[in-house]
């Protein structure tokens, strides 16, 4: 029997020891860009730790697309939820940009709407048209999630969508008022026919002005609660060449989002 417990009290200190060790290693985020500019390691890591994504390199003819996890670029890493388990090497992916777009003028949001907090939630009184009722929207919030069902309305062949509602992306407590206040969120809009992409948009979310303190509970908000808006960045139709559709990827409109986002900023959209 004591023979049995001195096994056990060694089993018990060497995976405390073991467990210890790990959370003491350190480890290493290697980028590799595939062609494109240098971008420096991240070093020093902790077991679990988020990374902050780095700004995007560059390469001369192409468009960065994101961070994969193989080389072959197919598993991309999601610097939100992707945590470090060891030394690891991301590799960039890359696309070109060649196909004919148009200003697509059919797009429509209320940029004058006022959205008030509730839980980090606010209300998005977008609404999207298209001379087409074959078209599909595909809608996603980049820091953040959209939680409300679409509507759709139809008015001949006109297909309107119409997005209620966004939930931010946060770890802070409810009563933080950080939890409400959104920089640089957007979201991000492919139109499709079957399987053919015929168009994107962009839009940014901004804090534009403030509630009267009184409004909501100084508390959450001393400085008073945020008022957010909507702003069209960017939207284009992709036309047809000569009676057929463009051959166009998922990745490069994903790059074509990702530079548009970008360019916002660093404050070369107006």
């Amino acid at each position: 029997m004591k023979k049995l417990k001195i096994i056990s009290l060694g089993l018990v200190l060497y995976i405390l020891l073991s467990f210890s060790a790990c959370l003491n290693t350190k480890y290493t985020v290697t980028f590799a860009s595939q062609g494109g500019s240098e971008v420096s390691q991240i070093t020093n890591l902790t077991v679990n730790s988020l990374i902050t994504e780095p700004e995007s390199p560059i390469k001369d003819g192409y468009s960065f697309v994101a961070w994969y996890k193989e080389k072959e670029c197919v598993n991309e890493w999601n610097f939100t939820i992707d945590k470090i388990t060891k030394s690891i090497t991301l590799y960039a992916e890359w696309v070109t940009l060649d196909f004919i777009e148009e200003e697509f003028e059919d797009m429509m949001i209320d940029n004058n709407a006022a959205w008030s907090p509730v839980m980090s939630r606010v209300g998005l009184p977008i609404e999207l048209g298209y001379q087409n009722a074959f078209v599909t929207f595909e809608y996603s919030a980049d820091r953040g999630c959209i939680i409300a069902l679409e509507q759709k309305a139809y008015s001949g062949q006109k297909l309107t969508v119409k997005i209620n509602n966004i939930e931010w992306n946060t770890d802070k407590g409810p009563s933080m008022e950080d939890d409400y206040t959104i920089e640089n969120a957007y979201i991000d809009i492919v139109l499709k026919i079957d399987s053919n992409i015929i168009g994107y948009a962009v839009i940014s979310i901004d804090v534009v002005g403030r509630f009267p303190i009184d409004s909501y509970p100084a508390q959450l908000f001393p400085n008073g609660a945020p008022i957010y808006a909507a702003k069209l960045l960017h939207s284009a139709l992709i036309p047809k060449i000569d009676g057929e559709y463009q051959s166009i990827t998922e990745k490069q409109i994903k790059a074509a989002i990702r530079a548009i986002k970008e360019k916002n900023e660093k404050g070369d959209i107006i």
